[in-house]
C-alpha cells in the first residue's frame, strides 16, 4: 500500500452517516474536493435533497482531454457509510483508489473526457448516483462508461467491521 493510499484511509476511515454522523459526511465531502483541487482538476458539486437536507456529489474533471466534446468516462465511489460502521472497506477504500487515480493522472492528457465523482448516500437507496443520472437524463447527456470502484478492500467478520444492515433494512448486504 503506497504512503498517499494510507493517508487518505486514515482521513476517511470513521463513520459517515447522514444521521448519526452528519459532520463526519461533511468533512469527508470536505477533503474529497480539497484533494481533487490539489491535483489540478476542476472541482463541482451536484446537489441533492434528502431528509430535509441538501447533500454533495464531488465531480472532479481532468481539464486537459484531447477530445473535450465528447462523452466523459466516469470512475466513481461512494463516501457514506451505513450506521455504526467505521467504513473502512465500505467505501474508505474505493476513495483511496479513487483519489490515488486522480494523483497519478494529474497531468496526464487523456483522450475523452474522465471525470471522477464520490458519490453522497449511497448507503441510503443509492440517493446520490440516482440523482446524478436523472441529471444527466434531464439534460440529455451522454456517458461513454462507468467504473463504480466498491469495497476494493476486504472483507472481515472481526469485531468492528462493517456488518450486514439490521434485519429488514432495505439496503444491500457489504462486501
Amino acid at each position: 500500500m503506497t504512503n498517499h493510499i494510507r493517508s487518505h484511509l486514515q482521513a476517511l476511515v470513521g463513520e459517515r452517516h447522514p444521521v448519526t454522523s452528519p459532520t463526519a459526511l461533511h468533512q469527508a465531502e470536505q477533503y474529497l474536493a480539497e484533494q481533487f483541487r490539489s491535483f489540478g482538476l476542476t472541482v463541482s458539486t451536484h446537489g441533492l435533497e434528502a431528509f430535509g437536507e441538501t447533500y454533495h456529489n464531488v465531480i472532479a474533471t481532468f481539464p486537459h482531454a484531447e477530445a473535450p466534446q465528447s462523452p466523459p468516462l466516469i470512475i466513481a465511489a461512494h463516501y457514506d457509510t451505513v450506521e455504526a460502521s467505521p467504513g473502512a472497506d465500505d467505501n474508505a477504500s474505493g476513495l483511496a483508489v479513487l483519489l490515488e487515480v486522480a494523483r497519478r493522472l494529474n497531468d496526464q492528457r487523456t483522450q475523452i473526457p474522465l471525470q471522477l465523482i464520490a458519490f453522497c448516500l449511497e448507503e441510503e437507496d443509492l440517493f446520490g448516483s440516482l440523482a446524478y443520472v436523472q441529471q444527466v437524463r434531464m439534460k440529455d447527456q451522454q456517458i461513454r462508461g462507468a467504473l463504480v470502484l466498491e469495497c476494493v478492500g476486504y472483507a472481515s467478520s472481526a469485531v468492528g467491521s462493517q456488518q450486514v444492515p439490521p434485519p429488514g433494512g432495505t439496503r444491500r448486504p457489504p462486501c
